[in-house]
């Protein structure tokens, strides 16, 4: 059985804000076919789960035609979702979104004065923008009660635009972390 670690470029390991991790396989070919293991563990024990992955060959029958007719508008496969977060702790907004070709992304953060900006990813911005294929990803590693408000993320390509938004609220020291289900 091979182990994977971070040491093995065909995969990654990734952490979430949420306590999770998970497994990408950015580059699957055939021979990434097989079962995969998760393992858990810590001081009080350890839990393990079980998938079975496997790889088709992709055939190419592309035809100037269908080529042609290869236009998707954008749409969001899975929304952005409330959440609330005690202050200081680190906060991950993720949607999923598709489209031919490959949307253009912006995220919009509305305080609860109603003021609008375009959130910027530079290097001494607080937030950190992450896609992976379909997955997008806005983190912060420290959230601050200024962060609380609106958050859209909008996709934009030739034939249209989608847009999904969440509510971020920031609560004191002993605020407790909820989620909101819809």
């Amino acid at each position: 059985m091979l182990q994977i670690t971070k040491a093995n470029r065909a995969y990654e390991i990734l952490l979430t804000g949420e306590g999770e991790s998970v497994l990408v396989i950015p580059y699957a070919v055939i021979k990434t076919t097989g079962t995969f293991k998760c393992v858990a563990e810590n001081s009080e024990g350890s839990t393990a789960f079980e998938t079975q992955l496997t790889v088709h060959s992709l055939v190419s029958r592309k035809s100037s035609q269908s080529q042609q007719q290869e236009k998707l508008a954008p749409s969001f496969t899975m929304d952005l979702t409330d959440i609330g977060v005690a202050i200081g702790h680190p906060v991950t907004l993720k949607c999923c979104v598709q489209g031919i070709p490959e949307p253009q992304l912006k995220w919009v953060f509305i305080n609860d004065s109603q003021q609008t900006s375009v959130m910027r990813t530079t290097t001494d911005s607080a937030w950190v923008q992450y896609r992976q294929g379909d997955t997008c990803e806005m983190k912060t590693e420290s959230v601050v009660k200024t962060q609380q408000g609106t958050y859209q993320c909008i996709a934009t390509n030739e034939h249209g635009k989608a847009m999904t938004q969440c509510y971020l609220l920031v609560g004191g020291i002993n605020f407790c972390m909820i989620k909101k289900v819809i």
